[in-house]
């Protein structure tokens, strides 16, 4: 069985990953799961992420402005794409900045499934 499939989740869902350890594997396994299994998936880090930890999730999408990232998540996914990550920004070579949990709501009609 999938991990998407033992944790119940499905289109129309946003899910939150908390606890002290696992969360990036758990989120990369779900992606993986959901895509797979034929939905669209944004991934919205609320945290610092590791750039490593999001580069099997699918292109990386970036903006301060909270607009702006909608628009580019809207136009990463139609253009293709299953899966995107949506960041506020880059904050070193090797981590990404997360959005504020105010923006991951206008992204929810943009996928099946927002994590």
């Amino acid at each position: 069985m999938k991990l998407h499939g033992a944790l119940g989740i499905s289109g129309g869902d946003v899910v939150a990953f908390a606890g002290a350890g696992g969360k990036s594997s758990a989120i990369l396994e779900v992606a993986r799961g959901l895509t797979e299994a034929g939905m669209t998936v944004v991934t919205v880090p609320t945290t610092k992420m590791f750039l490593g930890e999001v580069e099997g999730l699918g292109p990386l999408v970036t903006s301060e402005d909270p607009q702006e990232l909608v628009a580019e998540v809207k136009a990463s996914l139609y253009g293709g794409n299953s899966s995107v990550v949506a960041g506020r920004a880059r904050i070193s070579k090797s981590r990404v900045d997360g959005v504020d949990p105010e923006v991951v709501g206008d992204l929810v009609p943009l996928a099946d499934v927002v994590l």
